[in-house]
């Protein structure tokens, strides 16, 4: 399991969303009026990938940490897709381009931590199978004066 709170990743994704909810409440009435359904998807979007992420350290393999991760990926993959609609729609007052840049490399280190949380778990089973009880002395074989002589 890792620890949330060392998650540069989840700190960016978190910080992301509190900036997009201060954008959208600044700009609440232009926004809701001309796409409605837009904005609380945007919103939810971008709040689930750094769900993911938190609900996805505290699994118990580097397998299921990945699967959130990738999860965490796809809501990026949408957040970049609302705002690039947003965008397009003219709904921010400010320059919402910022925000595809930063969804931009929070994807960028999801997918880098993927990577280190996959290969994490490949050493850490390597090193069990190396390390298992048992086998590693030969203690899975019958001892020596009770094997047949024949």
């Amino acid at each position: 399991m890792h620890n949330p709170a060392n998650l540069r990743v989840l700190e960016r994704a978190t910080a992301l969303v509190v900036a997009l909810h201060r954008a959208h409440a600044a700009e609440d009435r232009r926004v809701v009026r001309r796409a409605p359904g837009l904005c609380g998807q945007l919103l939810r979007s971008a709040a689930s990938i750094a769900a993911n992420i938190s609900e996805g350290a505290g699994q118990l393999t580097a397998a299921q940490f990945a699967r959130y991760l990738v999860i965490a990926i796809g809501s990026a993959n949408e957040t970049e897709h609302h705002l690039r609609l947003a965008i397009a729609l003219d709904l921010f007052a400010i320059d919402g381009a910022q925000f595809v840049v930063e969804v931009g490399e929070i994807r960028r280190m999801l997918h880098g931590l993927r990577k280190r949380v996959i290969a994490d778990g490949e050493r850490v089973r390597q090193r069990g199978r190396r390390e298992s009880p048992g086998t590693a002395r030969g203690e899975n074989s019958a001892p020596a004066e009770r094997r047949d002589p024949s």
